[in-house]
């Protein structure tokens, strides 16, 4: 995950048989975080916090913190690693890894003052979710064949995003953001490919082999609601990301048929508060806690059959629960008076689970980074490391698959202040 909200359909070709299951199977993070080097680096405990153009994506009230108008943009590179495995079949197990890079975020900001107020508009764009995949593995059928499986994913979710914040009083402002998600506009869409060989043992032919490709586009809109209030040491921060219903067109191709369906998917609830406590100018701590109300999350096809997506069973037959993250961070500022310019440190921990049938996965995270600032330019790096082990496994169940995951991100992001 990485504001605004989207989760997806995915169609996974269970290796029992040539049916097609309805459920999601999302590589990165299912959660709702926000983008930006120093946020990421703080274990994303950014919500009480939100003083820089990254606030659009993490609470928009925290805008009006803003002094001046800033350009900002932020790099990412995540390499994961996915061990999967088979209880029934342990030949099927193995290692697969994929590596992305991207741009992660751009905005722009502007704050101003009308009628006494400080007042503050973004635009943004902000990468949300990451589809890349890439598995291979066999599995032993009989004594006379084997099947061979090759599974490629590609594609993102992206938002456009439009935001206004307003001084309410002193101490206290609220702000929105307008979240569109078009592929018109910026890319969301995704696409995957399987394909299965069934090879004989003895000879070594290939006796039979399918190709399945599944296209997704879709579209929507949500906001991001952030009221931020700021105390002499303590700041207290909401968000509340509305639920909404997106549209989503499916073209599904194999050797048997070619289908366009056109479907639509309710995207839950979600809301989280963060605290943060100064201790000094330079030092402060904070945390955020968040809930996603998943067991809301819906996808309703063109037949108007009602699915849970993170299951792919009838949604009378799901058992699912909301996930709640926990987020911690700090941050220490080292100044440099002879260069004019400040060292910031930064570290955090977290709690990241995934929505799962009965139960959610547990995925848990570090982080760490540094920024170089100066008058009119801040530089900053941040690594994370994102870990879930047993994870995925109602993905297969008749082959009692699980896998554990392990990712590795690095974030470089520039702002530039405008006087």
């Amino acid at each position: 995950m990485k504001n605004g909200f989207m989760v997806i359909i995915i169609v996974l070709l269970p290796i029992y048989s040539y049916t097609i299951e309805n459920r999601i199977e999302l590589p990165s993070s299912f959660n709702p975080v926000g983008s930006g080097s120093r946020a990421l680096a703080m274990g994303g405990a950014f919500i009480g916090i939100a003083n820089d153009a990254t606030a659009a994506s993490w609470n928009p009230g925290g805008l009006n913190i803003l002094e001046k108008s800033e350009l900002s943009i932020v790099f990412s590179d995540v390499r994961r690693y996915e061990h999967i495995k088979f209880a029934t079949n342990p030949e099927g197990a193995g290692k697969n890894s994929i590596n992305t890079d991207s741009i992660n975020y751009m905005s722009f900001a502007y704050p101003f003052e009308l009628y006494n107020r400080h007042i503050s508009f973004a635009i943004s764009y902000q990468y949300l979710f990451n589809f890349d995949r890439h598995w291979q593995f066999q599995i032993n059928t009989t004594d006379q064949y084997h099947d061979q499986y090759s599974y490629l994913q590609t594609g993102k979710l992206t938002a456009i995003g439009f935001s206004f914040c307003v001084e309410i009083m002193p101490e206290l402002s609220a702000g929105i953001t307008l979240n569109i998600w078009d592929d018109q506009l910026s890319q969301n869409s995704w696409t995957q490919y399987i394909k299965r060989r069934m090879i004989s043992n003895v000879s070594g032919n290939t006796l039979r082999q399918s190709l399945q490709t599944e296209k997704y586009t879709m579209k929507g809109i949500n906001t991001t609601t952030g009221l931020l209030w700021q105390g002499k040491q303590l700041s207290i921060g909401f968000v509340l990301k509305s639920s909404f219903t997106g549209e989503i067109d499916h073209t599904y191709i194999s050797y048997q048929s070619n289908t366009i369906s056109q479907d639509r998917l309710k995207l839950p609830l979600s809301f989280g508060v963060g605290l943060s406590w100064m201790f000094s100018e330079r030092f402060f701590i904070s945390m955020d806690a968040y809930q996603t109300k998943w067991q809301d999350y819906i996808y309703i096809s063109e037949e108007n059959k009602q699915i849970c997506p993170v299951s792919g069973l009838p949604v009378e037959e799901s058992d699912i629960e909301p996930t709640n993250q926990i987020r911690f961070g700090a941050e220490y500022v080292y100044l440099i008076p002879e260069y004019q310019c400040a060292v910031p440190l930064r570290a955090g921990l977290f709690y990241d689970p995934v929505p799962d049938n009965n139960h959610p996965d547990d995925f848990y995270g570090g982080s760490f980074g540094f920024g170089l600032s100066f008058s009119q330019f801040s530089f900053d790096f941040a690594y994370q490391f994102r870990f879930g082990k047993d994870v995925n496994k109602t993905m297969i169940k008749a082959r009692k698959f699980s896998e554990d995951i392990k990712e590795h991100s690095l974030y470089f992001s520039c702002i530039y202040y405008l006087n």
